[in-house]
């Protein structure tokens, strides 16, 4: 079927808690300990691969603060797609759980911080999906910069996907707590079952008392048109 391989890249978005200052990259923050935050993420694809998917995708992630460095996190993502030669599809994609550790640091206005995640395939059963990402933060005055490595693992009854995601930006204060930068951010398959994209582009991240925001509108420089994100989050 021509909408497998279409469905199985909707269900490899990234999830994270803690705040971020872009769209598609991490937070290198925690949670504090006892902490509760409510995220949401809210992103598309815009006229993805040969058959012209265009999808938008809404995940939950609400985490809580384990210690001062680790945090748990419960992703669940609602999708619904269109596209070529296929009747459009939408519903619960994928349910899960994930922990994220912030290392302790060592040199001043460095976060490093590390995610291992397993989630569930609703439309695919007897498939499960691992990540390990690895992301680190640099803040010096207004300006700060991150980097970011997601390795994802697919593993279903005689097939093993693999996909690479790599990821950096940068971001600086104007004004109080509005920040401006851009990113850059790629998905990049292993094999023919999804499509590898990579895209460019803008982001702005604010943040007022407990509540967030940051979010970037990402132009596609390899198979895909656009791809925006914005994610919201309150922390108690």
């Amino acid at each position: 079927m021509r909408s497998a391989p279409c469905i199985l890249l909707l269900l490899t978005s990234p999830a994270y808690a803690g705040q971020t200052l872009y769209g598609w990259l991490p937070g290198t923050q925690t949670v504090p300990s006892g902490g509760i935050e409510l995220g949401m993420s809210l992103y598309e694809h815009v006229d993805l691969g040969p058959y012209h998917q265009r999808s938008t995708a809404l995940l939950w992630t609400p985490a809580i603060g384990l210690t001062e460095s680790l945090e748990l996190a419960i992703p669940v993502e609602l999708v619904t797609r269109t596209q070529d030669d296929a009747a459009p599809w939408s519903g619960i994609a994928r349910y899960g759980a994930e922990l994220r550790y912030g290392f302790l640091r060592s040199w001043p206005g460095l976060r490093p911080l590390a995610r291992f995640a397993l989630s569930r395939d609703v439309v695919i059963q007897t498939q499960v999906r691992s990540e390990l990402e690895l992301a680190a933060s640099y803040e010096y005055g207004p300006v700060q910069i991150e980097v970011d490595t997601d390795l994802v693992i697919n593993v279903n009854f005689g097939h093993v996907h693999r996909e690479l995601r790599p990821g950096a930006g940068a971001s600086v204060r104007v004004y109080d707590e509005l920040r401006l930068g851009a990113e850059i951010h790629a998905e990049l398959s292993g094999d023919s079952t999804t499509t590898s994209w990579t895209a460019v582009g803008p982001n702005l991240a604010w943040s007022r008392g407990h509540f967030w925001l940051a979010g970037t509108f990402g132009i596609g420089i390899h198979n895909i048109t656009a791809a925006p994100r914005l994610n919201i989050a309150m922390v108690w």
